[in-house]
């Protein structure tokens, strides 16, 4: 216990100008930036990589398909004649949709439109494609 009061009573008795405060401050709201928006590590980033080569593989025998494995999402298309593999880190809003309807995990041609922003139609919640939506 001592040892904190006598840090306290340090700090409490340092002078701190304006440009310490701004610094601190400054400091500190990169700091919550930074956990808020939970940028990945080197270390996370790897882990997905190594996720991503594995998925890429099981989609090796299809033309098209669609995979995933927790946020992320492994797509392979056909697209004007070329194959096209998307891989996605999924949103929370893209999560909360694949949730509601699981079902689209069955149709690439979907998946695709909602990960390049080529929508032509919304997605209801039971599924249906009836109304225009904004992704």
């Amino acid at each position: 216990m001592g040892s904190f009061f006598k840090r306290m009573k340090f700090i409490f008795s340092k002078t701190v100008g304006n440009e310490d405060l701004e610094a601190l401050y400054n400091k500190g709201r990169k700091a919550l930036e930074i956990k808020h928006l939970d940028l990945p590590t080197a270390e996370q980033t790897e882990k997905l990589a190594n996720a991503a080569e594995k998925l890429i593989g099981s989609l090796k025998e299809v033309n098209e398909g669609v995979v995933r494995c927790g946020a992320l999402l492994v797509l392979k298309k056909q697209v004007n004649g070329e194959t096209k593999i998307i891989i996605q880190q999924l949103s929370t809003e893209m999560i909360i949709l694949l949730e509601k309807n699981p079902n689209l995990l069955f149709n690439p041609n979907t998946i695709y439109e909602l990960l390049t922003g080529d929508v032509k139609g919304a997605i209801k919640d039971d599924g249906s494609k009836d109304q225009i939506m904004i992704a």
